[in-house]
């Protein structure tokens, strides 16, 4: 029997959206942000769950060592050899780029494994019938909940980051309610 991963296509299909892929990088390259946190914030607005501060914490207390321990360094060899590490004249380069090709592999294989725990913990309510904008308003508040977690700064570029990535998991046209509905909740900090 298979492993239901709706969160998993769920991320596929927005991390395909034109923007959402630098959006999500700068976000975890700038601001130390999980994209995989990120996303499962915009995929329970999607299935009408506005995430509690212990929901969040669960999520927190298995990503960050899982991150830390495994997917962080995993990325920074990666991206070393991208950088350094297949230049060197001593590395055959075509062994090299298919060694990086392989650490992808497994990078892409454990934040697929890490969403299917983040999956594992949410319950089994769905409400996709809620309206764009409501989906878009819960995502914005699971959002806050995050980054007030993260002790990220929710500055103007943040904002924008975000609201491109809310956008599309939630189908919409136009980052225009999204960006209001995360300076809103912002500001009200």
């Amino acid at each position: 029997m298979s492993v239901p991963e709706a969160f998993w296509d769920f991320s596929l299909r927005t991390y395909e959206t034109p923007g959402v892929a630098p959006a999500c990088l700068a976000l975890q390259d700038d601001y130390a942000l999980d994209v995989n946190v990120l996303l499962y914030c915009c995929w329970t607005s999607q299935r009408g769950i506005r995430l509690s501060g212990s929901d969040l914490e669960r999520v927190l207390d298995f990503s960050r060592p899982w991150a830390k321990n495994f997917v962080q360094p995993l990325r920074t060899a990666r991206n070393w050899m991208k950088s350094d590490g297949c230049a060197q004249a001593q590395v055959p380069t075509d062994s090299c780029l298919q060694l990086r090709e392989s650490i992808i592999a497994i990078e892409l294989a454990s934040e697929r494994l890490q969403q299917r725990v983040l999956e594992s913990m949410t319950g089994d309510a769905v409400s996709q019938n809620g309206s764009v904008i409501a989906r878009i308003t819960v995502a914005a508040k699971n959002l806050q909940l995050y980054l007030a977690a993260a002790g990220a700064q929710a500055n103007a570029t943040v904002i924008d980051q975000l609201a491109i990535i809310v956008t599309a998991g939630a189908g919409a046209d136009s980052t225009a309610h999204a960006r209001q509905q995360l300076m809103r909740l912002t500001s009200n900090d």
